[in-house]
This record gives structure tokens, sequence and C-alpha cells, in this order.
């Protein structure tokens, strides 16, 4: 079996969002979500030392997607009525407000190699929207729109 040497580049990409789809027209950047092992850094006693151990948690920060606003403001709205959805309804089943966010990461020939799925996300913050008239050049708005999920598989 060959290998691969080829590097990864960052432009291709796919971003699916079930319950936003005009995102992936828009997405402009995603970032990968740090993971880390939770815990209090439990150790284990020897005669010697006290050795640390791992913990049984798992510890992800937040899905992070910058998304370029469209002139009717859509995409926005999209997000600001799923996080006003969230905010002021009482359900009390918080997993039907969610939605699975599938990331496909494409190779050099734009076949999709693997795909990063972020179960029951949904969205806790969504950014700024800049306007400014001092630039030479034209900057489309954009905005940052941050998610919690339950997990992260990789396929």
């Amino acid at each position: 079996m060959a290998k691969n040497i080829n590097f990864l580049s960052p432009l291709n990409y796919k971003l699916v969002v079930g319950k936003i789809p005009n995102i992936e027209y828009f997405c402009t950047s995603v970032s990968v979500p740090a993971i880390s092992i939770e815990g209090d850094n439990p150790t284990y006693s020897t005669p010697q030392r006290e050795i640390r151990v791992y913990s049984h948690k798992l510890n992800f920060s937040p899905l992070s997607i910058t998304t370029i606003i469209d002139e009717n403001l859509e995409n926005y709205k999209e997000i600001f009525d799923w996080i006003q959805d969230i905010v002021f309804s009482d359900d009390n089943t918080p997993l039907e407000k969610s939605s699975d966010i599938t990331l496909l990461i494409m190779n050099s020939k734009n076949n999709t190699i693997k795909k990063m799925r972020f179960t029951n996300a949904f969205p806790v913050a969504i950014g700024p929207l800049e306007f400014t008239s001092i630039n030479e050049t034209v900057e489309y708005v954009t905005s940052t729109v941050e998610f919690e999920f339950t997990d992260m598989i990789l396929e």
C-alpha cells in the first residue's frame, strides 16, 4: 500500500449543518475544537512518589465557525432565530433544539477523505456584525458562531 505524503490543505472542506443549510455556502472558516482530558489529575501513590494518571472525562472547547453574512442577513437570522428558540422556549427536551454538524474534509482532488461529526450541536454565541466606511476596499461582513456539542466523531 502506497503512503499518501500530501499535506492537508485548509481550503478543502465543506460544512453541513442540518438546522441551518445556508451556512454551507457562506462558511469561510471552521476551527476544530481542542480536546483535553478533564479532571483533577488523580494520582497513584508509590513509595517513591505520586504518579499522575489520566482522568476518564474528555473536554471539548466550542466548535467555532466564521461565516460571511449574506446581503439579506438570512444566514445571520437563521442562527439568531435558533438561539432565540433555545432561550425563549419552555421545552424541556434540549436535544430537540440541537442539530448534528458535519465537517467534510477533502483531499487535493476534492474527494471526501474524512468526516468530523459534532453531535447534538447548538449555538451558544454569535459574534458582532461590524460595519465601517473607512476601508478602501470592500471587506464583507463576517461573524463567528460558537457551538457546544455532545461528542465529536471522526469517521
